[in-house]
């Protein structure tokens, strides 16, 4: 083959991959985006009430920026709570010790 023909078959071959791809909307409507937010690595450890407020702020306004419509957050990582509970202790990712 020559040269003309290799360039030939690469942009048959280069418009037919293109034509093949589906049309997709940047973030279909319809469509389940989500993102798990989850306690268990130590990141709300130490964190005042308002630094943690701030700090899941700003990771919800970059999660929604990246097209992301849905957040599963994890709110009891080991049978406790990160939220004030009658029935279950505090959870030992927020203050280092479970139930303090």
């Amino acid at each position: 083959m020559n040269g003309k023909c290799l360039i030939f078959i690469f942009i048959l071959f280069v418009s037919i991959r293109i034509a093949a791809q589906p049309h997709q909307q940047v973030h279909p409507k319809r469509e389940f985006r989500g993102a798990w937010i989850q306690a268990v690595n130590g990141q709300f450890l130490g964190k005042s009430t308002d630094e943690l407020q701030q700090y899941l702020i700003n990771q919800l306004n970059g999660l929604q920026e990246a097209g992301i419509n849905a957040i599963i957050f994890q709110i009891r990582p080991e049978a406790d709570a990160l939220y004030a509970s009658e029935i279950e202790p505090w959870s030992r990712f927020l203050t280092g010790a479970q139930g303090k």
